[in-house]
This record gives C-alpha cells, structure tokens and sequence, in this order.
C-alpha cells in the first residue's frame, strides 16, 4: 500500500503524468502503514484539486478504518478535503482535532493549515473575531502551509494578502 502511494505521489507530481494519475482504492487494514499510505493518497488527492476523490478516503477515516494512532496526523488533511468539498459542518472536528494534535506533537506546519482552514470555517460561519485569533499565532513556516495562510488572510481581507496569494 505504501508503495503504491508513493507511486501515486510521484507519478502526480509529474505535470507530464498528473491528470493519468490513478489514485489507489483504500484497504481495509488496522496496519498503521497502510493507514500512513491512505494519509499520504488523500493528501495528495487534495492538493491535486481532486477533492471528490480524496474523500473515498477522508470518509473512511471517519468509520475508524485503521487509522489508530495516526488519526492526529490524517486530521489536518480530513479537513482540507472537506473544505474544498465546501462542508465545513463536517470539517470543524477533524480542524479543531488537527489544531490540537499539531500544536502537541510541535508540527508548525500542519498547525497552521488546520488553524487557517477552521479561520476560513469561522469567517463563513460569521465568526471573524474567532477566525483572526486563530491565525494571531501563526507564522510561516514555508511551502504549502503558507498558501493555506494566505488563503485564510486573503478571505478575512488582510492587506496585502491577496496579492501574496496570487505570488504564492
């Protein structure tokens, strides 16, 4: 399974290979790699802008098919897919959880998409107080995590961050 993952995200971080890319089905397994593989396919799947895919995994997960002890890490990526699918009801739990677990195992990162993704949730649902206080302890941390940041600030209308975005 991981292998088949690892393919899958080598394969879609090709633009020659991207759109053929296959996604592999999920297992019914309790074994903690193919939990990580199944992370590592919906993630991907996310970031590819092929949220409707993604989701046959981020759905599972919520079943409690085998994702054990990863269930903190798989959070921030569950909420990612789900706002992208615009159900942001179903992606609150899963970004509060993302929140938490992150900021225990000190994973900056994966903090700040989870802490941006549920500012988004928070702005849409008229929370904006709640949403800026969510970001005030973010920082950059580079890649990916950034754009999400931006993301957040551009929809709260931070200046500047619209255009950050569109450079990212």
């Amino acid at each position: 399974a991981l292998a088949r993952a690892a393919l899958f995200c080598v394969a879609a971080a090709d633009p020659a290979e991207r759109e053929a890319a296959t996604a592999p089905e999920p297992v019914d397994s309790n074994d903690p790699v193919v939990a990580g593989a199944s992370i590592i396919v919906a993630e991907s799947l996310a970031l590819l802008g092929r949220p409707d895919e993604a989701l046959v995994h981020v759905a599972r997960w919520g079943e409690g098919h085998g994702l054990g002890s990863l269930r903190d890490v798989a959070a921030a990526s569950a909420g990612l897919t789900l706002v992208m699918l615009g159900r942001d009801d179903d992606a609150v739990r899963w970004l509060e959880e993302g929140v938490r677990s992150a900021a225990a195992m000190g994973a900056r990162p994966s903090e700040a998409v989870a802490r941006s993704l549920l500012a988004e949730v928070r702005v849409r649902a008229g929370s904006v107080e709640e949403a800026r206080r969510l970001l005030e302890e973010v920082e950059p941390t580079g890649g990916v995590a950034d754009a999400v940041v931006l993301r957040a600030r551009t929809l709260l209308g931070e200046p500047g961050a619209a255009e950050a975005l569109a450079g990212a």
